[in-house]
């Protein structure tokens, strides 16, 4: 199953990988929801 974006939550910060060919690269940004600002979203959720 090729997904092509998952999140982790890990030490209250998220981490974005988007899938790249068969491999996945960790991106600064959701390519999915490339507006959302994900630091406001850190601080909302702690």
């Amino acid at each position: 199953m090729q997904v092509p974006e998952v999140w982790f939550w890990e030490d209250s910060t998220f981490e974005v990988y988007c899938l790249r060919e068969q491999e996945y690269e960790k991106v600064a940004n959701s390519e999915l929801l490339a507006e959302l600002d994900l630091s406001l979203l850190n601080r909302c959720l702690l």
